[in-house]
């Protein structure tokens, strides 16, 4: 296990609780309220820097009050030990010498007949496996603390079923595993992607049979992800490949048998690893999904490897250097994101042939839920299509190389200096948030002349409800900006169209 970079107090705070992101709202709120106050004092050096600390304490404040509710409806930390390893660079041994540990990666070809191999076998009736999911209506997902005796690790899991599921039923389902990002969790991802949406719109099209949706909780008190089995780190790898998948199976007992009834997929740092296992574990999975994923190891022990280790986890190097059967892979990006971009030039160029190498690269949307939201349903009808074609070769004991697929690189158009991630509007954004504190500072204490109680009027009137929408608006206005930097740099909204869709994930 790799060591715990925790929380410097003893105490972890639930960041998903309800209590602490109501408590944010209300430091934000007290803070507005009182920064209103405070900037209609009479001008000096002293309150004039106390009135700056105080409009800077209500900016923090504020974006951590948004911050707090967005990440109650996506998951991304779940307590305050793993903000604190995230925000203090996660990954603790960097520099580290690493050995990747094999010993989960079957050396076996997939059964001829696709049948899963025993590795991940059911275990009925055996209370080690029984983990107890508990379902909630209102989201249609299961969920449970899983354990796995294989990986020595116990992780919160989230099952996404149709509304209609039911373990007894005769149906079989298919099951799609899938890996989030970073910083990420099991937590709100079905309803990010719009699992739901989709599988019922696909299934009513008669274009998807029956599917669940499983999600385990990775982040691993928030240090950056390794797919694989490193040691003397988690044994995510073995996790994922054989304690999830046997868990899944014994808990949801009409799950496929067969490898043509299971896929990964992966968004952003997921849309890297779920690549990596689907070509490590070919005997489980029988096609893969990357929406905004990348190439080379970006993040976690991987990436600090050498050059050597880090190219053999390439995954367009792994897909050259790939054997046997045909890979069924699925890639999609989009010109807003150059990392998805060059993994979809690359997968492209390394695909063998007969290799069935589908790539989408859109000319909208960033690095960001409402993109892969809305990728997502071509994905799952794609993997439809393939689970369907392995299937029938399954049975006749052939192979089917896939037709070349035809998708194009489109080129991303030049960007006005005034979209969402041009020059023009960052600068704008910053004048904007320089004028609103500025004329906090100025006209705050002139909003008080006349009105200090000598002549019957009342400080709560006129002059600080003015003072209150400046506060306001100052704050308001630092907060965009930070959001458009950020922006800038790591490219999550290409567009004020796209930021407008995805606005939900922010509130």
């Amino acid at each position: 296990m790799s060591s715990d970079r925790s929380f410097p107090w003893r105490m972890s705070v639930n960041l998903m609780s309800g209590r602490v992101v109501l408590g944010g709202a209300i430091l934000a709120l007290s803070a507005i309220l009182v920064t209103a106050w405070l900037v209609g004092r009479r001008r000096s050096a002293w309150v004039l820097l106390t009135n700056v600390l105080a409009l800077g304490v209500t900016c923090v404040l504020t974006t951590s009050a948004l911050g707090l509710a967005s990440n109650r409806q996506m998951g991304w930390v779940k307590s305050s030990n793993d903000l604190w390893a995230l925000a203090t660079g996660g990954t603790p041994d960097s520099g580290a010498a690493i050995t990747v540990d094999d010993s989960s990666v079957s050396e076996a070809p997939a059964s001829e007949d696709g049948a899963l191999p025993d590795s991940v076998a059911a275990h009925p009736g055996d209370s080690v496996w029984q983990a107890g999911f508990t379902y909630d209506a209102s989201t249609s997902e299961w969920h449970a603390s899983v354990a796995g005796p294989a990986s020595g690790l116990d992780r919160s899991v989230r099952v996404w079923t149709p509304s209609d599921y039911s373990p007894t039923s005769s149906t079989t389902y298919n099951v799609v595993v899938f890996i989030h990002g970073y910083p990420g969790s099991d937590e709100g991802a079905a309803s990010s992607l719009g699992v739901a949406t989709a599988v019922q719109q696909l299934q009513a099209a008669g274009q998807l049979g029956p599917t669940i949706f499983v999600v385990a909780d990775l982040s691993m008190s928030g240090q950056e992800p390794d797919c694989v089995d490193i040691d003397g780190h988690s044994a995510v790898e073995t996790y994922v490949t054989r304690d999830l998948i046997s868990s899944i199976r014994t808990n949801f007992p009409n799950v496929s048998s067969v490898r043509s009834g299971w896929s990964l997929a992966g968004i952003s740092a997921g849309g890297y690893c779920a690549p990596v296992l689907y070509m490590r574990h070919r005997d489980i999975f029988s096609a893969v999904m990357s929406l905004g994923g990348y190439d080379a190891p970006s993040l976690g022990a991987l990436s600090r490897a050498d050059n050597e280790t880090k190219r053999q986890f390439t995954i367009s190097q792994m897909i050259s250097d790939a054997t046997g059967s045909p890979l069924h892979m699925y890639f999609a990006g989009t010109t807003g994101d150059s990392a998805s971009v060059a993994l979809v030039e690359d997968v492209s160029a390394a695909a063998r042939s007969g290799d069935d190498i589908t790539t989408e690269l859109d000319q909208s949307g960033g690095h960001s839920w409402g993109t892969w939201a809305g990728q997502f349903p071509a994905a799952m009808q794609w993997w439809s299509t393939t689970s369907a074609r392995e299937a029938s070769d399954a049975q006749s004991g052939g192979s089917t190389a896939a037709a070349d697929d035809g998708s194009t690189l489109a080129t991303s158009a030049a960007s006005s200096p005034f979209a969402l991630t041009g020059w023009a509007t960052l600068v704008s954004s910053v004048l904007l948030s320089m004028v609103l504190i500025v004329g906090c500072l100025i006209v705050g204490p002139l909003t008080t002349r006349g009105n200090d109680g000598t002549n019957g009027g009342h400080p709560l009137r006129r002059g600080y409800s003015l003072r209150l929408v400046l506060v306001a608006l100052a704050a308001v206005a630092m907060d965009l900006t930070g959001l458009m930097m950020i922006n800038v740099d790591q490219g999550f909204f290409s567009s004020w169209a796209d930021f407008a869709a995805n606005w939900s994930t922010l509130v």
